[in-house]
């Protein structure tokens, strides 16, 4: 029996409807990174999110169809902040691990409540898939 799609990672179901949707992924994972970062993870909610958003709790739904999809895209777009840019990373292993580990490094430190609060709730830990920052950093 084929798993209903709001089963399945946010990364596989396309965005909603047919015309442009009035936020994009990105805008919701930033709202909500905008809020954990001033009040902590424990204020992140669905709700509140809307409502740095200017939309109605509702109304957030047609793009995330659960917390666990708003952690996802906070996991990705923390993850996105530690990529390096094409074409920067240094063609020795060791100076681009150093490089990338400095990146994850600021990246955690421009969200401390981050390694406590997402260890077991990020995208990874909830299906074993990756946001597609996920993807490319390992990539």
């Amino acid at each position: 029996m084929p798993a209903s799609p709001a089963s399945q990672p946010i990364w596989t179901r396309p965005e909603p409807g047919a015309r442009k949707p009035r936020f994009s992924r990105e805008q919701i994972a930033a709202a909500a990174l905008a809020i954990a970062d001033a009040e902590g993870f424990d204020a992140v909610s669905i709700r509140r999110v809307a409502a740095e958003l200017g939309a109605g709790t509702m109304s957030l739904y047609r793009y995330i169809s659960a917390k666990a999809d708003l952690v996802a895209l906070m996991d990705d777009a923390i993850v996105g902040e530690s990529l390096i840019p094409d074409g920067q990373l240094p063609a020795g292993w060791r100076d681009a691990l150093a490089m990338i580990a400095r990146a994850t490094r600021a990246a955690l430190l421009r969200h401390p409540w981050a390694v406590q609060a997402l260890q077991g709730h990020g995208a990874a830990a909830q299906d074993g898939s990756f946001g597609p920052n996920g993807i490319r950093h390992f990539e």
